[in-house]
């Protein structure tokens, strides 16, 4: 199965599994960037400032492209 759709998306899929493609079917538009994965697990370390945990801060030790 390389796509999912109802009457309001439809989901495509790559060969791992990862989501490739949001399409709203209302407006036939693109919800993804160009690249961009849907499903994508991040893990972050806690570096607490303030707090014991989830005080992650992620513009200071983290970068974004």
């Amino acid at each position: 199965m390389d796509s999912l759709e109802n009457n309001f998306i439809k989901i495509g899929f790559d060969s791992k599994g990862q989501i490739k493609s949001i399409i709203d079917k209302k407006t036939n538009r693109e919800v993804l960037k160009e690249g961009a994965i849907a499903n994508q697990i991040q893990a972050f370390e806690d570096k607490p400032m303030c707090f014991d945990n989830w005080d992650i801060c992620l513009f200071i030790y983290y970068r974004f492209n």
